[in-house]
């Protein structure tokens, strides 16, 4: 049961009365979900611990909160290549980007390289290239999200791939 790949640990149990044998199976966390575009569905998840999580375990369980992720897990960013590290970023990236914007993400596009956009429920995110100063300058969207939202034109998304200056782009 532990090679599959979703299980983290299995243990068995025997109990002499009444007589019976317990398997408890301990699964892994899956953190993020993989896609080749918004309407495909998942090919593969990724768990917390770096686990892949292959597609013949998916699609998941609703009480699985993963982050879709668009990427097309080619040679410059294998997706079956990523570290723990890497995994556990975009993950708290997307946790926080939901924590300040009061929103929930619906993806994360990462098919461009150095240049990654998130979609919320409200608007579209331009982050640039996630790197450590990402976390610092999502904090500004808690202010600029109410905003736009009583705004009449309609934007394409919101820049906040520089440090100092928030950007709108208009349709």
């Amino acid at each position: 049961i532990e090679q599959l790949s979703p299980v983290k640990r299995a243990y068995v149990r025997r109990f002499w009365f009444p007589a019976r044998y317990v398997v408890m199976v301990e699964e892994v966390t899956p953190a993020i979900t993989i896609s080749p575009s918004e309407e495909a569905p998942a090919v593969a998840a990724l768990a917390i611990t770096g686990e892949l999580i292959g597609r013949e375990y998916l699609p998941l369980s609703d009480k699985f909160k993963a982050v879709k992720v668009l990427t097309y897990g080619t040679n410059n960013d294998d997706y079956e290549k990523w570290d723990v590290e890497k995994i556990n970023n975009l993950y708290k990236l997307a946790k926080l980007l939901e924590e300040y914007s009061g929103e929930e993400v619906q993806y994360m596009d990462l098919r461009i390289k150095h240049n990654a956009f998130v979609q919320l429920e409200s608007a579209k995110l331009k982050l640039g290239e996630i790197d450590v100063s990402v976390f610092e300058r999502i904090k500004s969207i808690h202010d600029i999200l109410p905003q736009i939202k009583q705004m009449s034109e309609k934007i394409q998304y919101i820049d906040l791939s520089w440090k100092d200056s928030k950007y709108l782009k208009m349709e």
